[in-house]
């Protein structure tokens, strides 16, 4: 028998994949952006990423956004850990963790668009980039 998990029934989200009313309950750590939920109806816990919720409450439209900020990877750093603010890399990195706060994706993989080869964004979850 499934344990039954606590939940705030203000953190109600609707799940693309399930009907009825899914709960947030907290960071799964598997990887940025993912989040650990509860689904009541089949008394199991699952992993969901913004891109699968379809509606959510209002509580949990900030539970989300201050979940996604505490997500955000770290900047990149050069060789002696420092931050370089001019460099191409740190604006690439800020470009993406806006994207990221939109999205709740992130992938270290380096990845090109299929279409127009540009690189793309780490937090971009398509095969394809924005432009095209």
């Amino acid at each position: 028998m499934r344990k039954e998990i606590e939940f705030d029934d203000n953190l109600w989200f609707i799940h693309k994949g399930c009907e009825g009313k899914h709960y947030f309950i907290g960071n799964p750590h598997t990887f940025p952006g993912r989040i650990y939920a509860w689904c009541p109806k089949k008394k199991r816990s699952l992993f969901v990423s913004l891109s699968e919720i379809e509606n959510m409450s209002e509580y949990s439209k900030y539970w989300i956004n201050g979940f996604l900020y505490g997500n955000q990877p770290d900047p990149p750093t050069d060789l002696n850990g420092d931050i370089n603010f001019e460099s191409v890399e740190y604006r690439k990195w800020t470009e993406s963790i806006e994207l990221f706060t939109r999205t709740g994706y992130w992938t270290e993989e380096k990845r090109y668009c299929e279409k127009c080869g540009t690189e793309l964004l780490n937090a971009e979850p398509n095969i394809t980039c924005e432009n095209c």
